[in-house]
């Protein structure tokens, strides 16, 4: 995956990066790109976000990864600017 922009946050004293990337040759992917909010324990990808991510304070980028988390692209929210967010992985 292509990173096209990324950002590293501190929340609760430790820092994390989030970045968002070219998703289109992911497999299953539900957007041409996503964030991806990576810690030293888990990797969270979010396919819906705001086009100003970059712009928000580190507490409100934070907030869009601490959604409910859907446990597969048929379990989508019920609004459309909701934020959708799928565990890539945990450590």
């Amino acid at each position: 995956m292509e990173v096209l922009l990324k950002r590293w946050i501190a929340h609760e004293g430790e820092r994390s990066l989030v970045a968002e990337v070219d998703a289109r040759r992911v497999p299953g992917a539900q957007s041409d790109h996503c964030l991806i909010h990576e810690t030293d324990s888990t990797m969270r990808r979010l396919w819906r976000y705001p086009d100003d991510w970059n712009q928000l304070e580190d507490s409100k980028l934070i907030a869009l990864f601490a959604a409910p988390l859907c446990e597969s692209k048929r379990a989508a929210p019920a609004a459309k600017d909701e934020p959708m967010i799928a565990v890539v992985a945990e450590r």
